[in-house]
């Protein structure tokens, strides 16, 4: 496509013990939604869930309709099932 152009992003989603960062080049007005779409990673993330509420770019949540830029990293949250001060408290209940 003469014209076009391509940016690079990552997509990335971790589980407690796995992580997928998945490569991608889109054309430069690809949104969110269509970058994930087009990674592939609800393929090989099954336990991935994309929402309005677990989607950010560097750690700033995001619109799933908003254009991305060269090198923004598209990270997919998973939910917590402990607060991270419940976490650290129960560990250093255990003297860790």
């Amino acid at each position: 496509m003469a014209g076009v152009d391509r940016i690079s992003v990552t997509i990335c989603f971790a589980e407690a013990d796995h992580q997928e960062v998945i490569p991608l080049t889109v054309t430069s007005r690809t949104t969110v939604q269509q970058a994930i779409e087009q990674s592939g990673i609800m393929l090989r993330c099954p336990n991935a869930s994309v929402s309005k509420e677990n989607i950010g770019i560097y750690g700033k949540r995001v619109k799933l309709d908003q254009c991305l830029q060269d090198h923004d990293r598209i990270e997919i949250y998973r939910p917590l099932y402990k607060s991270p001060a419940e976490a650290r408290r129960a560990l250093a209940k255990q003297g860790r």
